[in-house]
């Protein structure tokens, strides 16, 4: 079926006015044009005095975003339309449905910030993880996420109907996306995975490969017909109906250790989201079982305490700034709330310097993930979303359930794992997070990649304690990550995309590891000196003295261009409104192949 007939179908069955078939032909075009492209190496900026939604991947999905605000819907629902049609934009490489979804909201009607969270879940039945293969095999997936938490975030917040929310992902996935450049640099290297299954090979391959090329147009009628059922029947189509029943014998197939009930227990988290005052300020993040937002929290306090200035400007500055991000890495017989509260920040401030640097013991933590959103409506609701796979592109085992790719995201994390009881939630790093003054939003931000600690970290200190506007920090020389990984992330091209192979990465490490062994005499030591010794990555336009002054205080930095595919980048977004006129100012940092647009 042609594109031309396969939107005349929908039209003609879909009336809503989220279905794009309705929508200005030349600006539906237009974005679509632009999602092609893929990749935009300058930072980009945006302002509006009603609404705004910001995204990582595909201006189109931004769109779809913005139309839900002009259908009348809330922040939240032009969020969750976004990061369907990021997925479906992807062709579920690095984002997928059977991934995990947390974000960060705050509801004018209450001034509360809450945390609604889709964290993977373990299977029940695998008591063994340590020996889960790194190699193609059901025991490296994991129970979803992303479909519970943000049908609860738009059952609670939406406003328009569950069925007009996934519209235009539907009517993307019938029609067909225009192949873009990281797909295209991707897709050989990915090939014999998805090649492995046939019912995978049908979904990529249905006619050979020839979409796989410059021009492309990737249709996914499985997957338009797994969202049609969803948009019926709700999370139930997945978590206890038929999708779910595909998904345990296709995963046990493959050796997963996978039971129904282990979907039908599934429930998103809600907390209200934890916070901390640094700078005069709110600062409120993702909640447990998540990491990453206590790490933000905490970092932003240290700095505060430590009294850390711009970091690319002075050269202590940088040294006590690569200090905290070690501290905020560190394991310690002690709560995640309890370590952002004054008395324990000022409890580690003061350790740090009476060491003159950050205390052990510690832990190797690094970011990935794969796609942010954030949105802002008129009405004052504000919204930081993150969705990721949490592994390379589609994963490794090619295993896929009604047009949507299963990460095989346990993987890598068998340490991780082996901490988790079976059947709980897995923890990660993602920091969605949501800053507000005298009980008002100023700021929504969300980051991805490997960098994105560091960078968000860095970003957030810069509109907090420098007093810089958004548009201003994107343009800012940035601090990514260690320069160990293979790049940016999933998106970035490395393994045998042609960045680093993780079996060269492991050695590097194990190798890094022997140095701190043989140098530290306090076995606590060695994580944290093994940190040290990985150069940290930081983009071209530092000056040199700042630098110098850096390495000489023991910092291992490297300077790298912006267009280096291996620079582990942390991609960040944000949204700024003014408590006052609430102007909104949208930027995002270099990199990304995402919008910013207003209404």
């Amino acid at each position: 079926m042609s594109r031309e007939s396969r939107s005349n179908t929908f039209n003609s069955n879909m009336t809503t006015e989220m279905n794009p078939a309705r929508w200005p032909r030349e600006e539906v075009d237009h974005y679509l044009a632009l999602s092609r492209s893929g990749r935009v190496y300058e930072p980009m900026v945006g302002e509006s005095d009603h609404s705004m939604v910001i995204g990582s991947t595909g201006p189109f999905a931004q769109y779809c975003g913005i139309r839900a605000l002009k259908a009348g819907g809330t922040a939240v629902d032009a969020a969750v339309v976004t990061a369907f049609a990021q997925v479906v934009l992807a062709a579920g490489a690095w984002v997928s449905m059977a991934g995990i979804a947390g974000m960060v909201i705050f509801d004018p009607k209450t001034g509360e910030v809450h945390s609604v969270n889709g964290p993977y879940k373990t299977f029940r039945n695998e008591t063994e993880p340590l020996t889960i293969p790194a190699t193609a095999s059901g025991r490296t997936a994991l129970v979803p996420g992303y479909f519970a938490s943000v049908f609860a975030a738009h059952e609670r917040f939406g406003r328009l109907s569950w069925n007009d929310v996934l519209t235009p992902a539907i009517w993307l996935a019938d029609n067909g996306i225009p192949v873009n450049d990281i797909l295209l640099a991707t897709m050989p290297s990915r090939k014999s995975v998805l090649e492995r299954l046939p019912e995978t090979r049908e979904v990529f391959f249905p006619n050979g490969d020839d979409v796989w090329k410059q021009g492309g147009w990737f249709e996914q009628p499985l997957l338009a017909g797994t969202l049609r059922k969803v948009a019926k029947q709700g999370p139930d189509y997945i978590y206890r109906g038929e999708w779910a029943k595909q998904f345990v014998e296709r995963v046990a197939a493959e050796g997963g250790q996978v039971q129904m009930a282990d979907l039908v227990d599934y429930e998103p988290v809600w907390s209200k989201a934890p916070g901390a005052r640094a700078y005069g300020h709110e600062v409120y993040s993702l909640g447990a079982p998540e990491n990453g937002g206590f790490t933000l929290i905490e970092g932003l306090c240290l700095l505060e305490a430590l009294d850390v200035k711009d970091p690319v400007a002075d050269g202590e500055s940088l040294y006590w700034f690569t200090q905290v991000i070690l501290q905020s890495a560190s394991t310690r017989e002690i709560s995640r709330e309890a370590r952002v509260t004054d008395r324990e920040i000022k409890r580690t401030a003061d350790a740090m310097r009476d060491r003159g640097g950050a205390v052990p013991p510690s832990e190797l933590r690094q970011g990935s993930h794969s796609d942010y959103v954030v949105a802002a409506d008129s009405g004052g609701m504000m919204i930081a979303l993150c969705h990721t796979i949490n592994s390379m592109m589609w994963g490794g085992t090619g295993i896929n359930v009604g047009g949507i790719s299963i990460p095989d995201s346990a993987g890598f994390q068998q340490s991780l794992l082996s901490t988790v009881k079976p059947g709980d939630y897995m923890p990660n790093v993602t920091n969605p997070n949501i800053v507000c003054k005298n009980g008002r939003p100023v700021l929504a931000s969300s980051a991805i990649g490997t960098g994105l600690i560091q960078t968000t970290l860095q970003c957030l200190h810069a509109f907090l304690a420098l007093g810089m506007s958004v548009d201003h920090i994107v343009a800012h020389t940035l601090i990514h990550g260690a320069t160990l990984g293979t790049g940016d992330s999933v998106t970035s091209g490395g393994g045998s995309d042609g960045g680093k192979k993780l079996s060269d990465i492991l050695q590097s490490l194990q190798e890094l590891g022997k140095r701190a062994t043989a140098q530290c005499s306090d076995p606590q030591d060695v994580t944290m000196h093994t940190m040290r010794l990985m150069a940290t990555a930081i983009q071209e336009g530092a000056a040199p003295t700042v630098l110098e002054d850096a390495r000489a205080r023991g910092v291992q930095i490297e300077e790298m261009a912006n267009r280096d595919p291996l620079l582990p980048r942390g991609f960040w977004g944000a949204i700024s409104c003014d408590p006052q006129t609430k102007h909104l100012l949208g930027a995002r940092t270099a990199g990304a192949s995402g919008h910013v647009i207003g209404t």
